[in-house]
Parts: structure tokens; sequence; C-alpha cells
């Protein structure tokens, strides 16, 4: 099946708001859960957890967009030019390249090259990925031959 790109402003837009959607979501669900604080819960008001939710969005969308401008660009071109293409390929370089930028900053034992946070964060380099290529590229679709007979009825 043959693809060709068609909206790539609309796939980049696409993967960075999935990125920050993602990201937000973890924030957000951590910070919205019961958790003792100083002998007592802490039980945050849901006008905090929305307060946090809209921030995170923006800060995390907004790294993600200059991420995929920097690392994410230049690794598509690189693989595009090659005839590297497709949805699992797409998946599979988001994965590696947000696990390569998360080790940056080193981990301090074997254990923490894997840890979840990063195999998380890769993975949702992985679905935003994916998500890019499944919106910037479209499926060419070639019609069938005219039958013969066709043409002598015309």
């Amino acid at each position: 099946m043959r693809r060709r790109l068609k909206h790539p402003i609309l796939g980049f837009v696409s993967g960075a708001f999935t990125g920050g959607g993602l990201v937000t979501a973890v924030f957000t669900l951590g910070y919205a859960m019961t958790y003792p604080v100083d002998g007592s819960d802490f039980i945050p008001t849901t006008a905090d957890v929305i307060r946090l939710a809209l921030a995170c969005f923006v800060i995390a969308t907004t790294i993600w967009s200059l991420g995929l401008i920097v690392v994410g660009y230049p690794l598509w071109a690189l693989l595009h030019h090659r005839g590297v293409r497709g949805t699992f390929s797409a998946a599979l370089t988001g994965f590696a390249a947000v696990y390569a930028v998360g080790l940056l900053w080193p981990p301090t034992s074997i254990e923490g090259a894997v840890e979840l946070n990063r195999i998380l964060l890769a993975i949702a380099g992985g679905i935003v990925g994916a998500v890019i290529e499944l919106v910037a590229f479209r499926r060419v679709v070639t019609p069938p031959p005219v039958p013969p007979y066709a043409e002598q009825k015309l």
C-alpha cells in the first residue's frame, strides 16, 4: 500500500497535542490522587487539578513541539529519504528517539536506565510517532483500469 505525504503541518500539530496530552494525563492523575502530607491527607480541589492540567498541557505541548522540530523532523527527513516509512517504523523511531533524549539526563544506576517513567515517556514517543504518520500521510488510491469495452461505447 502506497502512502503519500498530504498534511505535514496537521501531523505535526496532532503529534504535539498527543504528546502534551499524554504527559498532562500522567501528571494530572498523579496530582489528583490523595496522599499523606505531614500527618494528614492532601486532597486537591477540582479547581487546582484543572489549573495544573491546563498549565501542564501548555508546557508539555510546547516541549513536544520543540522536540519534534529539533529531533523529530531531522530523523523523519533521513528515514523518508531512505524510503523507511509506515506506522510501525514511525512508532519505533519515536520510541527510540524519546528514550535516547531521556538519556541526556543519565541514570544513576542500571535500574534507572529502565525505570518506569523513562519507559512510559518513550512509549508516549512511539504513540506520537504513529499519530503523526497516520495523520500526515494518506493512502494513494489508484483507480482500476478502464475495461476495453467501456471505451468503445463512448
